[in-house]
């Protein structure tokens, strides 16, 4: 996953890719993002559901791959670190 700074100063672009090594379909998770600053300090959190994902209905196909984009207004924070965590709610 990557997180870059866009032309406008408020705004990050999340990109990350999900593999599916199952032999079957799954459901495509939902994301939490933690934002952090130079020190490791937590800045915020944003849970970004597979709707609004715009995941595909019938869950990621076997042996495929879902690539996941957003754009996300962060205002004035300084984000410098993040990471990312998949979960089923």
């Amino acid at each position: 996953s990557t997180l870059q700074r866009t032309t406008a100063p408020d705004v990050l672009r999340f990109e990350a890719e999900l593999r599916n090594q199952a032999a079957h379909a799954v459901r495509a998770p939902d994301l939490e993002l933690s934002f952090t600053d130079n020190q490791g300090r937590l800045l915020a959190r944003r849970v970004l559901s597979a709707q609004a994902l715009n995941a595909p209905t019938e869950g990621i196909p076997a042996e495929a791959h879902w690539a996941v984009r957003a754009e996300l207004r962060v205002r004035d924070l300084p984000v410098t670190g993040f990471s990312a965590e998949l979960f089923y709610p």
